[in-house]
């Protein structure tokens, strides 16, 4: 079978919490099978990646055998010292490595591989229910099949794809060919969204260049967490192809609790074109053309 490595790549996770389930013997050996036969393609991937971060990124100042290619860094003055605000905090930049080192990753994960399954038939098909037992009178029992989203940071993540006008797609990443469809659980990991409106309190909002789901290339994404029942939630909008945004930074504005998703969306425009702004002072001054 043909695979891209964004394809395989983006297959860790869910197949990861496919392992998980109690399936039946076969279903287990047939998934078992298909995680070995990608993972050697993902060590490929992974040195390839951690040679672009040594490549491309910097030591982190807390653990410098750490590297990182972050989407923004601090400023820095002519003398080697952070720049800061009035507050006493950094003053944030765009960071000129990270356009590059994504440009090399989305050439990698572009890459097309023949992955030999052997005698695994995929896609494997997975039962509607799997095996479990009772929380109350601990007998054995058969339950829906059900996958959580994914995990995120401290929270759970709904991932989702969503136009403008707020209609919503499937969020696939490249599964489809490796899970079957339609199932319980992997519908629910694979199309689970989320909607937002701009007077939500936002927690942090990104506009990034990420491999389109169906290997469409590259597009830009605004990606925003948001608090749902104490669980961090994730918003993606995709914005178009990322060769519409010429010169355009990615932007990257941190936890900021106080601002609506209205807020940062409009801060967010305004940074794809400037380096130098203080993301928390020019908050202040669009909230005040807000009020």
């Amino acid at each position: 079978m043909k695979l891209n490595n964004g394809e395989i790549w983006m297959s860790r996770e869910p197949l990861a919490k496919l392992m998980e389930q109690k399936f039946p013997i076969r279903t287990s050996y047939d998934l078992a099978m298909m995680v070995s036969k990608l993972n050697a393609q993902l060590k490929v991937i992974d040195e390839v990646r951690n040679s672009l971060v040594r490549t491309h990124g910097t030591p982190d100042k807390d653990n410098p055998q750490q590297m990182s290619c972050p989407v923004v860094i601090e400023k820095m003055d002519t003398k080697g010292n952070v720049v800061k605000d009035k507050d006493g905090k950094p003053i944030m930049k765009s960071n000129p490595n990270f356009s590059k080192f994504m440009d090399e990753f989305a050439e990698l994960l572009n890459k097309e591989e023949e992955i030999d399954f052997g005698k695994t038939k995929v896609p494997v098909k997975l039962p509607e229910k799997v095996a479990a037992t009772c929380d109350k009178c601990s007998h054995n029992m058969d339950r829906p099949l059900e996958i959580e989203p994914i995990l995120y940071g401290t929270g759970k993540v709904y991932r989702g794809l969503a136009c403008p006008k707020g209609q919503v797609n499937p969020l696939c990443w490249g599964w489809g060919k490796l899970l079957p469809q339609p199932m319980n659980g992997v519908v629910m990991l694979i199309q689970a969204t989320l909607t937002v409106n701009g007077n939500e309190k936002a927690w942090s909002l990104q506009e990034v260049h990420l491999q389109s789901p169906g290997s469409r290339g590259f597009h830009r994404y605004r990606i925003i967490l948001v608090n749902r029942d104490g669980k961090l939630a994730e918003y993606r909008e995709d914005l178009g192809l990322a060769s519409k945004f010429k010169g355009a930074k990615q932007v990257n504005i941190p936890s900021l609790w106080e601002h609506t998703v209205a807020e940062l969306i409009s801060l967010a425009v305004e940074l794809r074109y400037e380096t130098d702004i203080d993301v928390k002072e020019w908050l202040q001054i669009d909230k005040m053309k807000l009020a």
